[in-house]
């Protein structure tokens, strides 16, 4: 009998070994039925990517977008992000000097633009996996509405918004 080997932990040791919340399965959903497109979510899309960007995609440091979306975004399953003029936030973003890199919202004034802190996190997994981005990227994951890292030409998380536009 082999033993019970426990799941992965944060590592004290290692506080940039973040272990993230446990993902749903994804199902592969067929494009949507035009009778019912008013009716249909989000999660009813099968998302695509892009590693457009920014040409100074390439100045940034990758380690400046992990650390944005590890420790800027509030990681919480209410959603807490969008881009509706009643949205308190787009995204999070760090860097150095006049320099940095934002992994944010963007798209039109819809209100199923919005995502949580967590389905953010997953967004930027899954453009780094999935879409296979090494700087910047975008998972579209609604008409008119995606999760980007992007570059940005200044950085302060709490402004962030004023800056996207």
């Amino acid at each position: 009998m082999s033993p019970v080997v426990e799941p992965p932990t944060n590592d004290p040791i290692n506080p940039l070994r973040i272990v993230p919340p446990t993902h749903p399965p994804t199902e592969e959903i067929p494009g949507p039925l035009p009778e019912l497109e008013d009716d249909l979510t989000p999660d009813d899309y099968i998302p695509s990517y892009d590693c457009d960007g920014s040409v100074m995609c390439d100045a940034m440091s990758v380690a400046w977008c992990d650390d944005a979306v590890n420790f800027y975004l509030t990681r919480t399953d209410s959603a807490y992000y969008g881009t509706t003029a009643n949205e308190t936030r787009r995204g999070a973003c760090t860097g150095w000097g006049s320099i940095g890199c934002a992994v944010f919202i963007q798209g039109n004034d819809d209100p199923k633009c919005r995502r949580t802190g967590n389905q953010m996190w997953w967004d930027y997994q899954d453009i780094r996996k999935q879409g296979q981005c090494w700087s910047c990227g975008t998972k579209h994951w609604y008409p008119g509405c995606m999760t980007t890292i992007g570059y940005v030409s200044w950085c302060k998380s709490d402004l962030l918004e004023h800056y996207l536009d």
